[in-house]
């Protein structure tokens, strides 16, 4: 009887890795297919009328089908324009993580450790962590947001209260807010049956380069930040873990956080 070779290990997951996955779906079963059938439908038509050509072929059918055929084209237009703005905005938030994971480097030279895309699945459904940073100081989940997109004023501040995030004057939608605080909240259940010691994760939602005001300071509360104020608020914090139950939990986010 053989013996059945070891499982291959899986790698920890990388930063936009979830995201990357998307665009290649979004490319391969949308936008590519779309394509494909385009060229198709638009290949008919041309071979119709090269067919026309010869004599006694039907003009009104050759009419007919080529109405139906532009129409179709038509549509496939906008279903691909709207993909790939879709597509875009995907690459855009892949590229704010990677750009956030560079900013992580001082942290981890600090002693920290940290995971990229974190899944988290529920009965609700599944969604993902941008960045889990674990150390003496605390843990922190880390969302980013890469907001430069047309119609997002970009010299306006962004100023947050403690409860309400506005861009200008501009107040933005809870659920931007609602999601870093459930994740926090989802994975701070997650970890603690790891250790006897009670824990907190600290939210941290990030704007790339955009300029951020505080205008109420919750140190255990969501903390909104540009790029350059994660390091500053993690690495301020006084000790809180002991280094046993850091590396329990880092342990543990190793274990989870494997590429599927």
């Amino acid at each position: 009887m053989k013996n059945k070779s070891p499982a291959e290990p899986k790698p920890i997951r990388q930063a936009g890795e979830s995201l990357r996955k998307q665009m290649d779906d979004v490319w391969e079963k949308d936008i590519y297919d779309e394509l494909v059938s385009g060229v198709v439908v638009f290949s008919s038509i041309l071979m119709a009328w090269i067919v026309f050509l010869i004599p006694g072929y039907n003009l009104l059918t050759m009419s007919i089908l080529s109405i139906f055929g532009l129409g179709y084209l038509v549509h496939l237009g906008f279903k691909i324009k709207t993909k790939l703005h879709y597509y875009r905005c995907l690459k855009k938030g892949m590229l704010g993580e990677r750009l956030v994971e560079e900013q992580l480097d001082e942290i981890r030279k600090s002693g920290f450790d940290v995971f990229h895309d974190f899944v988290l699945k529920d009965e609700r459904g599944t969604e993902n962590i941008d960045h889990i940073i674990v150390g003496p100081s605390g843990i922190f989940t880390l969302e980013t947001k890469n907001w430069s997109a047309k119609g997002v004023p970009q010299d306006d501040r962004i100023t947050f209260d403690g409860e309400v995030l506005k861009i200008g004057s501009h107040r933005q939608a809870d659920k931007v807010l609602k999601q870093p605080r459930r994740q926090a909240a989802k994975l701070q259940s997650i970890l603690q049956p790891v250790t006897q010691e009670p824990l907190w994760v600290v939210p941290i939602l990030c704007f790339w380069d955009r300029y951020v005001q505080l205008t109420r300071f919750n140190p255990t509360g969501l903390q909104v930040v540009n790029q350059r104020g994660i390091s500053s608020f993690i690495l301020a914090r006084e000790q809180k873990y002991s280094p046993e139950t850091v590396r329990k939990i880092s342990a543990k986010l190793r274990e989870l956080n494997r590429a599927d």
